[in-house]
């Protein structure tokens, strides 16, 4: 499975600092994630053919799938690939000698495809709500679980207060299990334009 943010992402983006809320935060990254690609009818992929080392982290963009080029690449987003360790993500871009910098080293040396989750940044902080709104909608009325503390329902996320965040299930703007600002915040709206 793979997911369009990382949980240190979906943490800072909710100010959450320690690791109480790890698990629940792991658990529906995965549902989200896949949620998000349904509702954008995309699933955020580009495949590259790479060659890299398992001595650097510097790995080469040898060609790209479709039409696209490193261009379309930003700074934090996800790396997969048979190689490549699990959360890595994209720490620099070298556009001239076209090099994706990562944040881990490959565990081995190989050219072989590998996988960019081109989930735009900018949408991150969306995506976070809805991990947190999944959360509160199947947290039960309890502080804790099998011994690990969870949130309570109607729990209010400090780093949402400006939007008047709640759970509004079974209100009109409540959509497919999420809230309808969190839906139309994902989808680009984009006017055609006359001359």
């Amino acid at each position: 499975m793979r997911n369009i943010i990382l949980k240190d992402d979906v943490k800072t983006y909710l100010q959450i600092g320690d690791n109480t809320y790890d698990t629940l935060i792991d658990t529906y990254i995965d549902v989200v994630s896949d949620d998000v690609k349904l509702i954008c009818n995309q699933d955020f992929e580009i495949d590259f053919d790479s060659t890299y080392t398992d001595s650097s982290n510097d790995v080469s963009v040898n060609s790209l799938e479709g039409l696209f080029d490193i261009n379309v690449f930003e700074v934090n987003m996800i790396v997969v690939g048979d190689d490549i360790p699990g959360g890595t993500y994209i720490t620099a871009i070298d556009t001239v000698n076209s090099e994706l910098t990562l944040s881990a080293q490959p565990t081995a040396s190989d050219t072989a495809t590998l996988t960019v989750i081109a989930f735009p940044k900018a949408k991150k902080p969306i995506v976070s709500a809805m991990i947190f709104e999944t959360i509160q909608k199947y947290s039960v009325n309890t502080t804790t679980i099998n011994n690990s503390q969870v949130l309570k329902k109607d729990l209010e996320s400090e780093s949402l207060e400006d939007y008047s965040y709640k759970v509004a299930k079974g209100s009109s703007n409540y959509i497919g299990g999420y809230s309808e600002k969190w839906i139309s915040g994902l989808i680009d709206k984009k006017k055609p334009r006359f001359k």
